[in-house]
């Protein structure tokens, strides 16, 4: 019970950090901010990323529901990151609280998976949240200074 407990916050600990860290990175690409990565820079997509993230953590049959759980949710973010950026590019006004929103689902999504995960798996699933975390978490323009 206790290990879980250190996983689970090991994986909120690392989602934050993905977070603060793309919030404050000044890495500019392609997107409704600063930060998410264009479709044509995402060459395998959430879906392709998710399954090598699948074959590196070696899911096992039982812990197949809450992978399940866990891919629909990355799925969710990624086309609501879609909508928000295309509402975006259409002249509609920023959403730092839809961007917080996802920063918040994410690290959910990731603290649920965390929890049925071998140590192990939590490392790797704790390495591969920067790279998932930037196909949808975006930093408002404001924020990263894209405006001045």
């Amino acid at each position: 019970m206790a290990a879980s407990s250190s996983i689970r916050t090991a994986v909120v600990c690392a989602a934050l950090s993905t977070i603060a860290l793309i919030t404050v990175s000044g890495e500019r690409t392609v997107g409704f901010g600063v930060v998410r990565e264009s479709r044509d820079a995402a060459s395998d997509g959430i879906s392709g990323k998710l399954a090598k993230l699948q074959d590196a953590l070696a899911i096992e049959p039982a812990q197949q529901p809450a992978w399940s759980r866990f891919t629909t949710a990355m799925k969710s973010l990624d086309q609501a990151s879609s909508t928000l950026e295309q509402k975006r590019l259409s002249g509609g006004p920023e959403a730092a609280g839809e961007q917080a929103r996802h920063a918040l689902l994410f690290s959910i999504a990731l603290s649920e998976m965390g929890d049925i995960l071998s140590a192990r798996q939590a490392l790797i699933l704790r390495a591969s949240a920067p790279l998932l975390g930037s196909a949808f978490i975006c930093a408002p323009n404001s924020v990263l200074g894209a405006g001045s």
